[in-house]
């Protein structure tokens, strides 16, 4: 999947714009004023504060919004004036977290966080304009030892709503899910004491969530064949079943940073590279061994970009959850062999329960061929994106995958052959401009890759070995949707 990862800051007085693909798109505007520049931080017990957060009085200078989609450093700031007044520029079409920022003499890391903006009533983390526009917040009082912005009690939700175009029950959705955003609100990542937008640094953790699709909570694997002139069942006993498997929650950061991958072998492993190590805290305490992970991997993208974590196992079978599932937000440290350490705080993610019920949203495909049986060559493929509600699988609306839906929208990869290194198939994009519709069997739509590279018009569903389906989250999770296995009559991918 194409990743942009550009990162450009445009200095405009005392406005500054990141953005990640060298143009100004702001075309959607956030406006308050604080009812207090200078608070007094974390009043409360040193034991029940994180060992990076230290009390005292702080003073806001900057508003910064934050969009906490998978490899997207896009940053907009603003400083905020000496009356508290602040007016952001932003780009719609994305969620955005609010970040009040003091940049004060001697504050580094999550210390530099005086509040995140929080709409309470729907339990949105996030803004999410839908079209070019404005809104108001109206006055934004911020209280340190909570860090959260809220607004007045006079401040009408309805009116902020429908400037962001989206409905109650839409705020209420994105609400439900939107926590694992937070992790993105650390505006100085690397700890030197500068917000990493304002240097032209681009950090970031990107959650990679993987699944296993079955006939049913307790059936085989869904085939190609359980697709084939049909989807995959909605409800009942052989009900589509996304088995969540493995987590994995990578930093990533440029080569200027660090050229090394911490894994101590290339792809996956149990041990890092000496210099490296990696632990959780909560509260000021070390909770690393209460999360622990199986192995971690890591490799590079982009030529200049690199990522490593740990990997969490979430089968049924096993115990382990995510870090920071338990209710209790977590911050996350990866240390370099430089000595230089990211550090993500606030980081509150779903337990594999949770990611398996409500707001679960997935591309349902359902393959057309010449005969409707899987000899048949295959002449398009159909799609739904589908909302999981209890056990049920409804019709997502096309607001909701549009909300949701990273703007590159899914892609699907049909491999004819597969090992280490190497892969023959088809792949195609599914798309999220419309919640449903057809993608065309031909060479415009479906791309063929390796060597040789398969026919495409020849291609049947017993041609395929195994199958990828994923996407891109606009809160932050890189989903793999639970692939297919082989037909029973063909030879399964190794």
């Amino acid at each position: 999947m194409k990743r942009a990862l550009s990162l450009y800051c445009l200095l405009a007085l005392s406005a500054y714009s990141c953005q990640n693909n060298g143009s100004d798109q702001r075309d959607f505007t956030v406006s308050g004023s604080l009812s207090a520049v200078s608070i007094t931080s974390l009043a409360k017990p040193a034991a029940a504060r994180s060992a990076l957060q230290k009390a005292g009085p702080k003073t806001i200078t900057h508003v910064m919004a934050i969009n906490p989609e998978t490899s997207n450093p896009t940053r907009f700031i603003s400083a905020v004036d000496s009356t508290g007044a602040f007016s952001l520029g932003i780009e719609s079409g994305r969620p955005y977290v609010l970040v009040f920022i003091a940049k004060n003499s001697g504050l580094t890391g999550p210390d530099m966080i005086a509040g995140m903006f929080k709409l309470a009533a729907n339990d949105l983390d996030t803004l999410t304009p839908t079209a070019a526009g404005s809104t108001d917040l109206g006055q934004v009082t911020v209280d340190g030892t909570t860090q959260q912005g809220s607004p007045a009690p006079t401040f009408n939700i309805g009116t902020f709503l429908g400037d962001l175009g989206i409905t109650a029950a839409e705020a209420g959705f994105i609400g439900s899910i939107d926590d694992l955003s937070l992790r993105a609100a650390n505006p100085d990542v690397d700890g030197n004491g500068e917000i990493d937008a304002l240097e032209g640094l681009s950090f970031n953790q990107d959650w990679h969530i993987r699944s296993n699709t079955t006939v049913g909570a307790s059936g085989p694997a869904a085939t190609f064949a359980d697709i084939t002139g049909k989807y995959l069942d909605s409800s009942g006993s052989a009900v589509a079943t996304v088995a969540f498997n493995l987590g994995s929650a990578y930093a990533v950061y440029p080569d200027s940073f660090s050229s090394t991958i911490c894994p101590l072998n290339s792809g996956v492993s149990t041990a890092l590279t000496t210099g490296c190590a990696f632990r959780i805290t909560a509260n000021a305490v070390d909770v690393t061994s209460s999360w622990p992970n199986g192995s971690f991997s890591g490799g590079s993208f982009g030529d200049t970009m690199h990522q490593w974590g740990p990997d969490y196992t979430l089968t049924a079978a096993s115990a382990q959850d995510l870090p920071g599932s338990g209710g209790t937000a977590v911050t996350m440290e990866y240390t370099m062999p430089n000595g230089k350490t990211l550090t993500f705080s606030h980081v509150k993610t779903r337990s594999k329960s949770t990611l398996a019920q409500n707001g679960a949203i997935i591309p349902f495909l359902q393959i057309n061929t010449s005969n409707n049986t899987t000899a048949g060559t295959i002449t398009s493929i159909d799609y739904r994106w589908k909302k999981l509600q209890g056990s049920v699988w409804s019709d997502a609306t096309a607001n909701e995958v549009a909300l949701l839906v990273n703007e590159s929208g899914g892609y699907a990869s049909f491999y004819t052959a597969k090992s280490p290194g190497a892969a023959v198939g088809v792949g195609f994009t599914i798309p999220k401009s419309s919640a449903s519709g057809t993608i065309s069997w031909t060479t415009g739509s479906i791309g063929a890759f390796g060597t040789p590279a398969p026919d495409i018009a020849a291609l049947t569903p017993n041609s395929f070995c195994s199958s990828a389906v994923s996407y891109d989250d606009k809160i932050g999770l890189r989903i793999f949707a639970g692939g297919l296995a082989a037909n029973t009559t063909v030879t399964p991918c190794p």
